[in-house]
């Protein structure tokens, strides 16, 4: 119960309902609830931080792309700290479960759970609020994905009993939050747990696989009665869940065109993204570039880095995503496959969505992820062929 209560209050978007409507809070501060938590649940919670080499070298190269960040964005400083607070949860979370040799992926499973359940509050919220008014904008309801892939991940793995009525709750935040890459989410971290759980049994994935069949096809059957309710409610938001994915695969480059803007602007100014210039300021009401960091991330990565420090970065995990499908080969294991299915996600999202690196509710399961990953990679030796 407390890990639920922690993932629903604290790593959700209803932390930044909480301290901005109700605490009345100029910016989301979620860790200000983590720590009533932390505070509470010590003994639960309780981690200690490593200050090592590597953690230390993290942490003067947070504070130097912070420099690095003012020098390029006029002075803005509290733009470029606002960038760089969810970055240091993310480089503390990886710190601390880098160096963790076992995690209890059952309290993990409820902090996702909690945090998908804090984000269809706010959801519903949100689509009840439509139905009050007359609007010609939607906007969708951003929440922890990283969240959701490692919960839909842990309830294939680990609770396979719980994996359709997981399932259909997040089916339900993503008709309330209209965002529709949470079905990529959906459907790469589902498809790729199911791939791994033929290991522990053919026969309940083939089950399963007629399940979701059977459920699809009722959905399919009777999709035109949801059009037509959302149709007569809220049309923006049928547009935005169901007519948007119709013609995405009829016509995919015009659907995303703004994400296809943004990804050809990239690449017509590569030249501009050589060197590193830190954090970027990414206030909304003065930075109207903010949608390119949004929609592309992979864009923010490189403009804080550099091109070359990206692609080493990528290299980095690629080569510690590859050690651990060494060992999954040889030595299988259900954290591996969680890992390697939620990396997968990170890597999808690099291009798809950026609250994974730009909400501090959010970074630390992204570090989770990665600091997971670095442990479980640091235990293989990959053996080079003899010339």
């Amino acid at each position: 119960m407390v890990f639920f209560l922690m993932g629903m209050i604290v790593f959700s978007s209803l932390s930044s309902a909480i301290t901005q409507k109700i605490l009345n809070f100029p910016i989301a501060l979620p860790e200000l609830l983590f720590l009533l938590f932390y505070v509470s649940f010590g003994k639960i919670i309780r981690a200690k931080f490593y200050l090592t080499k590597s953690a230390l070298n993290l942490l003067l190269t947070w504070g130097l792309l912070i420099s690095i960040g003012i020098y390029f964005n006029e002075m803005r400083f509290y733009g470029i700290l606002s960038t760089a607070r969810p970055y240091l949860y993310l480089i503390i979370s990886y710190c601390l479960f880098s160096k963790v040799k076992e995690v209890n992926y059952e309290n993990v499973y409820y902090v996702c759970l909690g945090s998908l359940v804090g984000w269809l509050f706010t959801a519903v919220y949100f689509f009840v609020y439509q139905f009050s008014i007359v609007t010609d904008e939607v906007s969708g309801v951003n929440g922890n994905m990283i969240a959701v892939a490692i919960l839909m991940a842990c309830s294939v793995l680990l609770k396979p009993k719980t994996t359709l009525p997981i399932l259909l709750l997040v089916m339900v935040v993503y008709f309330s939050s209209t965002l529709r890459r949470l079905l990529v989410v959906i459907a790469v971290s589902l498809l790729g747990s199911l791939l791994f759980y033929i290991r522990i049994s053919k026969i309940k994935t083939m089950v399963f696989l007629f399940a979701l069949f059977i459920a699809g096809s009722f959905f399919l059957s009777n999709k035109d009665i949801v059009s037509d309710f959302l149709d007569q409610r809220t049309p923006l938001v049928k547009y935005r869940t169901i007519t948007k994915i119709e013609l995405l695969f009829s016509n995919p480059v015009g659907i995303e065109i703004q994400r296809t803007i943004f990804i050809r602007n990239f690449f017509d100014k590569i030249e501009d993204y050589i060197l590193p210039r830190g954090f970027v300021s990414k206030q909304i009401s003065r930075d109207p570039t903010l949608g390119e960091y949004i929609d592309f991330p992979f864009q923010e990565i490189t403009y804080t880095l550099g091109l070359f420090g990206a692609s080493i970065l990528l290299l980095i995990i690629l080569w510690e995503l590859y050690k651990v499908c060494v060992r999954e080969i040889t030595n299988p294991s259900i954290e591996q496959e969680i890992i390697i299915v939620t990396t997968i996600i990170c890597f999808i999202l690099l291009f798809l969505e950026g609250t994974f690196i730009s909400h501090a509710y959010i970074t630390p399961f992204t570090g989770f992820v990665l600091g997971r990953l670095n442990y479980l990679s640091s235990k293989v030796r990959v053996k080079w062929p003899s010339p």
